[in-house]
């Protein structure tokens, strides 16, 4: 084809036509200009194509974390759920210390030496953010609400003050207050061993920071299951503007 063009130039100078070569050298030039035009639109809607489909795969790991993450929040909470109501029953028997078993009191005590722990997982939206896809995404909501799911200042603080309160408050003081039982002390009072006299359930009910650490741990696991609900509001809502930008493409 080019050797065909060439030869149809080289004719029309050689019969003296040059105001029709130069037309034809024009319009030759619009048509290779016009190709270049084509081709390049055609590889960026190959590029294109490209990026929305890794997008699109991108995002629906994405689903997958946030539900993977609702998961963990809702046990947390469950567990949650749990501890409080334990530490509930506890300032129930020390209001009235007579009426229960001090063995029943520290199975239900225990609970004041757990924590919630909970982590992102956020390697998707890492690899997203690190990549550039945000970019692709069109819905700017999306864009900053994902942002505001992955702020760890949602739910860190609070773990946090349970964790400081539990080492620094509960164990450093119920370490010096009373002698411990653990799992393999259930068949042995050893105790006895080393001639140490254990605390009544009296002298629990009595004791003003044993009911005050109670009362505050009861407060951060309820904070704490407070943020860990609106956790999974936020992780659906999410879910919902993710499955929209995949349909809009």
């Amino acid at each position: 084809m080019i050797k065909l063009f060439r030869n149809f130039r080289r004719n029309l100078l050689n019969e003296g036509k040059t105001s029709k070569y130069f037309k034809y050298a024009v319009g030759e030039i619009v048509l290779v200009v016009i190709g270049i035009l084509i081709a390049i639109q055609a590889n960026n809607w190959e590029i294109a194509k490209k990026a929305q489909k890794e997008k699109e795969f991108a995002l629906h790991k994405l689903i997958a974390n946030l539900n993977q993450d609702i998961s963990t929040l809702e046990y947390g909470i469950e567990q949650g759920k749990t501890y409080i109501s334990a530490l509930d029953s506890c300032l129930i028997i020390l209001k009235s210390p007579n009426a229960y078993t001090k063995d029943h009191f520290a199975r239900l005590f225990a609970n004041m030496n757990y924590t919630l722990n909970f982590d992102y997982n956020q390697i998707t939206f890492n690899e997203i953010s690190n990549s550039g896809k945000l970019k692709l995404i069109k819905k700017e909501d999306l864009t900053d609400s994902l942002f505001q799911y992955y702020d760890p200042g949602n739910y860190k603080p609070v773990e946090d003050a349970i964790n400081f309160h539990t080492r620094d408050n509960v164990r450093s003081y119920t370490m010096g207050y009373d002698y411990l039982f653990f799992y393999h002390d259930v068949d042995r009072n050893l105790a006895s061993d080393f001639n140490i006299e254990t605390k009544t359930l009296a002298d629990y009910s009595s004791d003003v920071r044993i009911i005050n650490s109670i009362r505050f741990k009861i407060l951060l696991f309820t904070f704490m299951t407070d943020r860990y609900e609106e956790m999974v509001t936020k992780a659906t809502y999410l879910i919902n503007l993710i499955n929209e930008e995949i349909k809009t493409h």
